[in-house]
Parts: structure tokens; sequence; C-alpha cells
């Protein structure tokens, strides 16, 4: 019975450390959620594969959470790869920490992996994602006092512009 579990798990396919590292710069917390899950259940792990892509959409969240309170003086002085950075060593002292055993057991027995540009994917399409939530967020969702302010404007044009029309004809 073990030998069939070990025979499937080398026959299994995973993400490596690495390649998680780049889709999660590419595509933050989601993308690195998705894949983690993947890894998890392939090693027949269903807990620790729902709890992966929790913490990934809930960080994701996070994240941006943290990211738009930081007031826009600071964010402008901290370089734009920093970040990213930050998030994705995290991700891969995580990964290497939960999986990284594992995953090298498995390159050892010449298992097979994911390709890099599948990762890469995973991180566009996650990145994709996150930039259709935050645009829905600012056009669909947010009473943003800008938009009040613009209505307010377009209102007293238009008071201005009736008079003047209504001047004009009599």
């Amino acid at each position: 019975m073990i030998e069939e579990i070990d025979n499937s798990i080398e026959s299994t396919k995973f993400y490596k450390s690495k390649h998680i590292g780049v889709s999660t710069f590419i595509g933050g917390p989601l993308a690195v959620g998705y894949l983690i899950y993947e890894n998890f259940k392939a090693l027949n792990k269903p807990d620790l594969a729902r709890n992966a892509i929790l913490i990934g959409a809930i960080s994701t969240v996070l994240l941006f959470v943290i990211i738009f309170s930081i007031p826009e003086n600071i964010i402008d002085k901290i370089p734009s790869v920093v970040i990213p950075t930050i998030y994705t060593a995290i991700i891969y002292f995580l990964v290497q920490k939960y999986q990284g055993e594992k995953l090298d057991e498995h390159e050892k027995n010449n298992g097979s992996f994911f390709s890099i540009w599948r990762s890469i994917g995973v991180g566009v399409i996650s990145l994709t994602l996150i930039v259709a939530g935050i645009l829905a967020y600012f056009f669909l969702i947010v009473d943003n006092e800008v938009y009040e302010k613009y209505d307010q404007e377009m209102e007293i044009f238009y008071n201005k512009e009736e008079r003047l029309l209504n001047s004009m004809i009599i």
C-alpha cells in the first residue's frame, strides 16, 4: 500500500518552489494560493489545500487594504519592486517550510513538474483578476467624493448654461 502511494506521488506533477516564487511576484498571494493548493491536492492533503486557497484570497485582500491605506506621499517613496519582493520572499520561505522536503524528494526521484510557463500563466491570470477586482471596486462600489464634486460642478455649469440660453432667447 505504501509503495502504491509513493508510486502515485512520483507520477504526479507539482509546481516547483522557484516557479511558485515567479508566479507570486507576478500575481501576488492569489496566485500562490492556487499553486500551493494544487501541490497539496497532489499530495492528497485536501484540508491544507483548501486552507492554502483561502489564505491566498484573504492575503490578497489584506495586501491591498494595507497598500491603499498607506498615505500617498509615503507609498510614492517606496520603489515599486519592494512590496512584491517582500511577499515573494515570505511565500518562498513558507513553500520551502511546508512543501520543500516533498518537492525536493520528488525532484530527486525524477518526478515531473509543471513548466514555468504554466506558473507564469497562473500569475498573469491572478494579476488580471486582481486588476479587474480593483477596477470594479473603484468604478462600481466606491462612493467617491470626487464623483459627488463632479456632479455638483456639472449642476452649476448646467444652471449657468440654461440661464445664458434663456437670456439669449428673450
